[in-house]
C-alpha cells in the first residue's frame, strides 16, 4: 500500500485518499493489536502459564512496536503528499491563468504594427505596448512559479514538457512585444524631437516675423533716423539674417530626421509632416529675403542723414545731453526711485523751456525754404521732420519713463503692504493648529484678497517688463524684477495658504469621519435592534420540544453578536480617535453614543448567552425526565400486568400460601422500584417547570400534569395491589381457622 502511494501514474488527489485509506488500515489493526494484547493477557493469567504470558505479550509488544514505526512512516507520508497535493494545486492554478492568458495574447491588436498618422496616436500605440510588456513580464513570473512548484512536486510525472512549452510561447510574445516597443520608441523619440524642433522653429519664425515688422519697411522711415541708430540698425538686421541662416540650418537637418521616419509613418501622417516643414522653408526664405533688403535700405539711408546731421549738431547736443540724462536714470537703485521721479519731472520740464529754440529753428527753416530748390526744400523738411521727430521721441521717452516710474512706487507701496500683511498671517499660523473652523476661514479669506492683489500686479508687472525703459538695482547692484519680487510674496502665500488649506481639509475630513461614524453608529443600533428582535421571537417561540432549534437560532444569533461585537470594537476605536484628535466639537456625544452603544450590546450579549444557559440546561432536564418518565411507565405496566395476572381462587391452602407470598415479594421489589422513578421523575419535572415557566408556561403546566397522572395511576395500581393482597391474606386466615 506504501508503495502504491508512490506510483507515479495515480493522481495527487488519489494519492492523498490512498494514504487516508493506509493510515485508517494501521489504525484499525493498531486497534485490533491493543485488543488482542489485553486478551493474550487475561487468558494467560487464568491458565496460569507465566511463560506463555510473557511469550504472547513480548510478541504482541513487538508487533505494537512495528505497527507504530509503520504509522509514523505513514503520518509522514501523508505530510509529504499532503504538501505535494497543495503544490500541485499551486502549478494547476497558475498554469490555467497562464493558458488562458496566452490564447488571448495571440490575437492581441498590440501584436500588430500600425503606421500612426500623428503623433498621439504613436503614444498612444507606445502605451499599449508598455501594458501589454507589463503583462508578458508578470505572465512570465508567473510562469516561474509554476516551474518552481513542478520542480518542488515529489510524485507523479513532473510536467516539465508543458512548462517548457509555454515558457517558449511566453517568450516568443515577450520577444515580439519588445521588438515592436522598441521600434515604436525609436519612432515616438524621433517624432517627438522633429515636432519640438519643429515647433521652436514655428516659434523663432514668428517672433522673427514680428521683429521684422518693428524694423519697419525698406522706403520710408529709415532715412530720418540717426546714423548711429541706423548702424545699430543695420548690425542688429546682420544678426538678425545670421539667426535666420542658422534656423535655416536647422531645418535641413529636420529634413534629414524626416527622411529617416518617414517609412514608419502613414501617408497621412508623411503628408502632414512634409507640409510643416515646407511652410517652415518658405516662411524662412521671405525672412531672408527681407532682411538683405533692409540691410541695404539703411546703407542708403546712413549716406543722407550725415549731411543732415551736419545742419543739427547745436540741436543735437542739446538731446544728447537730455539722452545722458534717461541713460543715467535707465539704471535706478530701488531705494532712490522717489529721487528719479523728482529727476524726470526736471529733465520734462527742460524740454517744455526747450519748446521757444525749437520754434525758432522750425522759423529758420520755414525762412530757408523760401529761397531754396525744390531739392533743397526737400531736404530741409526732412531735416525737420528728423528734428521734430527726435524732439518728441525725447518728449515720449521723458513721459514713458514718468509714467514708468510712478507705477513703480505704486508697486513697491503695494507691495510693502502685501509684505507686512503675509508676515503677519506667517505669524498667526502658529496659533491656527488650535483654531476653529470660522478663523480658518476667516485666514483663508485674508489670502484670497492677498492673492487677488498678487495676481493683478503680475499681469501689471508682466505688461511694465515687456517695456521696461528703466532697470533697477538693489543695494549690492543686484537687478531687481517686479515678476522675481512678486513670485516671492506668492512663494511665502503658497506656503501660508498650504498650511490653512491642510488645517480646512484636516477640519473637512475629520466631519466626514464624524458623519461615518454617526452612520456606521446607526447602522449598528439597527442591526441591534434587528437582533434584539431576534432574540425576542426566539424566546417567545421556546418549546420544551423543540429546544435544539432554539438553540441552534441562539447559536448563529451568538455568531451574529460577536460580529456586531467585532464592528462595534472598530466604531469604538474610531470614535476615540475622533475625541483624542479633537479637531471638532462633538466630544460629549461620541462619548454618551459610544457608551450606550456597549451598553446595549453588553446587554444583548448577556442575555442571549443567559438564555442559551437556560435553554441547555432545559434540554437536558427535559430528556432526563423523558427518560425516567419513559422508565416508570415501562415498570408500572409490569405491576398492571401483577395485578392482572392475580389468581383470586384457590383449591387448597398451599398453593393460596404459595400465590400470596410470590405477590408480596413482587410487589414490594416493584412498588419500590417503580416508587423511585416516581420520585425521580417527579423531581425532573418540577426543576424543569420552575426553571421554564418564564419562557412558556403551558408546557411547564402539561408537565405538573403529567406528574399528577402518574401519582393517580401509582396509586392506582398500589391501592389495587393491597387489595388483592388482602384479599387473598382473608382466604389464608379462613383456611386456618378451618384447621383449627
Amino acid at each position: 500500500m506504501v508503495s502504491a502511494i508512490k506510483q507515479p501514474q495515480i493522481t495527487a488527489e488519489d494519492r492523498v485518499l490512498k494514504t487516508k485509506q493506509l493510515e485508517g488500515v494501521l489504525t484499525e489493526k493498531i486497534r485490533q493489536l491493543d485488543v488482542l494484547n489485553a486478551s493474550a493477557a487475561d487468558l494467560a493469567s487464568k491458565e496460569g502459564n507465566l511463560s506463555e504470558m510473557k511469550r504472547l505479550k513480548a510478541e504482541v509488544v513487538h508487533l505494537q512496536g512495528t505497527f507504530t514505526e509503520l504509522h509514523r512512516m505513514v503520518d509522514s507520508e501523508k505530510a509529504l503528499v499532503g504538501e505535494d497535493f497543495e503544490t500541485w494545486k499551486c502549478y494547476n492554478r497558475d498554469m490555467d491563468s497562464l493558458k488562458e492568458w496566452v490564447e488571448r495574447a495571440k490575437l492581441a491588436p498590440e501584436l500588430e504594427q500600425i503606421r500612426p498618422s500623428t503623433l498621439p496616436e504613436a503614444r498612444a500605440y507606445q502605451a499599449r505596448l508598455e501594458t501589454f510588456n507589463e503583462q508578458c513580464e508578470g505572465k512570465m513570473d508567473e510562469l516561474q512559479n509554476a516551474i518552481k512548484n513542478s520542480q518542488n512536486i515529489r510524485y507523479g510525472v513532473k510536467p516539465s514538457e508543458e512548462t517548457d512549452r509555454y515558457y517558449m510561447i511566453v517568450s516568443s510574445i515577450y520577444e515580439n512585444v519588445q521588438h515592436l516597443l522598441n521600434k515604436t520608441g525609436k519612432l515616438v523619440t524621433n517624432w517627438a524631437i522633429l515636432d519640438g524642433d519643429l515647433e521652436k522653429l514655428n516659434g523663432f519664425i514668428e517672433r522673427a516675423e514680428m521683429r521684422m515688422g518693428e524694423f519697419g519697411t525698406v522706403q520710408g522711415p529709415a532715412a530720418a533716423l540717426p546714423i548711429d541708430l541706423l548702424e545699430t540698425k543695420i548690425k542688429s538686421l546682420k544678426l538678425f539674417s545670421n539667426e535666420i541662416s542658422e534656423q535655416q540650418a536647422k531645418l535641413i537637418a529636420l529634413v534629414h530626421m524626416f527622411d529617416q521616419i518617414n517609412h514608419s509613418l502613414s501617408e497621412d501622417g508623411v503628408n502632414g509632416v512634409r507640409d510643416k516643414l515646407k511652410s517652415a522653408k518658405d516662411r524662412l526664405s521671405k525672412l531672408s529675403d527681407d532682411a538683405r533688403a533692409r540691410i541695404n535700405a539703411n546703407y542708403e539711408s546712413i549716406v543722407e542723414q550725415q549731411n543732415f546731421n551736419a545742419q543739427m549738431t547745436d540741436f543735437s547736443n542739446w538731446m544728447d545731453q537730455i539722452r545722458t540724462s534717461i541713460s543715467e536714470l535707465e539704471n535706478t537703485a530701488v531705494d532712490e526711485i522717489e529721487l528719479a521721479v523728482q529727476n524726470v519731472q526736471y529733465l520734462v520740464q527742460q524740454h517744455a523751456d526747450k519748446r521757444d529754440t525749437f520754434n525758432q529753428i522750425y522759423a529758420q527753416v520755414k525762412q530757408q525754404s523760401l529761397s531754396n530748390n525744390p531739392m533743397e526744400n526737400k531736404l530741409l523738411n526732412e531735416t525737420y521732420s528728423s528734428l521734430a521727430s527726435n524732439y518728441q521721441n525725447l518728449e515720449s521717452s521723458l513721459l514713458q519713463m514718468k509714467d514708468f516710474l510712478q507705477k513703480w512706487v505704486e508697486f513697491l507701496q503695494w507691495h510693502n503692504t502685501t509684505k507686512d500683511q503675509l508676515a503677519y498671517l506667517r505669524e498667526s499660523m502658529i496659533k491656527y493648529d488650535v483654531s476653529s473652523e470660522e478663523q480658518l476661514n476667516d485666514a483663508n479669506r485674508r489670502i484670497s484678497e492677498v492673492a487677488a492683489g498678487i495676481e493683478n500686479w503680475r499681469r501689471l508687472s508682466i505688461a511694465m517688463e515687456q517695456e521696461p525703459c528703466i532697470s533697477f538695482h538693489d543695494k549690492a547692484h543686484k537687478p531687481v524684477s517686479a515678476i522675481n519680487m512678486i513670485a516671492d510674496l506668492d512663494h511665502k502665500l503658497v506656503s501660508i495658504r498650504s498650511q490653512v488649506d491642510g488645517k480646512l481639509k484636516e477640519v473637512e475630513n475629520t466631519k466626514d469621519r464624524v458623519n461615518k461614524f454617526h452612520q456606521t453608529q446607526k447602522e449598528l443600533t439597527d442591526s441591534l435592534k434587528s437582533i434584539e428582535e431576534k432574540l425576542k421571537a426566539i424566546i417567545q417561540a421556546a418549546r420544551l420540544s423543540t429546544l435544539d432549534d432554539g438553540m441552534e437560532d441562539l447559536s448563529t444569533l451568538n455568531e451574529k453578536i460577536s460580529e456586531l461585537c467585532s464592528a462595534k470594537a472598530q466604531v469604538q476605536y474610531e470614535g476615540n480617535l475622533l475625541l483624542k484628535q479633537d479637531v471638532v466639537d462633538t466630544g460629549m456625544e461620541i462619548q454618551e453614543e459610544l457608551g450606550k452603544l456597549d451598553k446595549k450590546v453588553t446587554d444583548l450579549q448577556q442575555e442571549s448567552d443567559e438564555t442559551l444557559r437556560v435553554f441547555s440546561g432545559t434540554s437536558d432536564l427535559y430528556a432526563d425526565f423523558n427518560k425516567y418518565n419513559m422508565s416508570f411507565a415501562n415498570e408500572l405496566k409490569q405491576i398492571e400486568a401483577l395485578n392482572n395476572g392475580t389468581v383470586m381462587n384457590f383449591d387448597n391452602k398451599p398453593a393460596l400460601q404459595q400465590a400470596l407470598d410470590q405477590l408480596k415479594k413482587a410487589s414490594e421489589t416493584m412498588m419500590k422500584k417503580v416508587k423511585r422513578s416516581l420520585d425521580v421523575v417527579a423531581a425532573k419535572g418540577n426543576e424543569l417547570a420552575k426553571t421554564f415557566r418564564g419562557y412558556n408556561p403551558q408546557d411547564c403546566d402539561n408537565i405538573l400534569d403529567i406528574i399528577r397522572h402518574n401519582n393517580e395511576l401509582f396509586k392506582a395500581n398500589l391501592e389495587r395491589l393491597i387489595d388483592n393482597s388482602s384479599v387473598l391474606d382473608q382466604k389464608v386466615a379462613l383456611y386456618k381457622q378451618a384447621d383449627e
